[in-house]
C-alpha cells in the first residue's frame, strides 16, 4: 500500500528537504525532487514544483505506518495544506 499526499506548501523545496531531515537521511533525486532513506532503503520520496506567489505544489508518497505517525509530526513545520489522500 502506497499513501499519496498532494497539496501545497509556503515553503521553498530545498526548505522542505531540510525539515524532513529530521525523518532520516535525505538525498536529492531530481530536480526539487528528494527521498528519505533509513536502512538503506527509501522510505518517503516527495516531488515540490515551486508556483506563483511563493507556494509549492507539493506530492509525497509513502507506504509505512510509522513514517506517516512520524511526517505527521512535522506537519506544522512544512506549512502544507493537504488537498488529497489517495491510497494505492
Amino acid at each position: 500500500m502506497i499513501v499519496e499526499l498532494t497539496g501545497r506548501s509556503g515553503l521553498a523545496p530545498q526548505d522542505i528537504a531540510q525539515i524532513l531531515g529530521k525523518l532520516d537521511e535525505v538525498i536529492e533525486i531530481g530536480y526539487s525532487s528528494y527521498a528519505v532513506v533509513s536502512d538503506r532503503k527509501i522510505v518517503l520520496v516527495v516531488y515540490c514544483q515551486r508556483i506563483e506567489d511563493g507556494l509549492t505544489n507539493i506530492k509525497i508518497y509513502l507506504e509505512e505506518a510509522d513514517i506517516l505517525k512520524k511526517l505527521v509530526e512535522l506537519y506544522d513545520e512544512l506549512e502544507v495544506e493537504i488537498d488529497e489522500v489517495t491510497v494505492h
